[in-house]
């Protein structure tokens, strides 16, 4: 996160609320972004593939 606030929800129903400078590895689960609030928020996301382990 750069600037602003948001909640990461995870597929299993948890929540983790974000703000400026956090950071968050996530590893291939199903997500959702929200921004609670009316302010932008601001967020790099730098994405790294993997092998295939078929």
């Amino acid at each position: 996160m750069l600037t602003g606030h948001l909640t990461l929800e995870l597929d299993n129903g948890k929540t983790k609320e974000l703000q400026a400078h956090d950071i968050v590895i996530q590893r291939g689960t199903r997500h959702a972004w929200r921004n609670p609030s009316a302010a932008p928020a601001t967020v790099l996301f730098v994405l790294v593939g993997s092998a295939s382990s078929s």
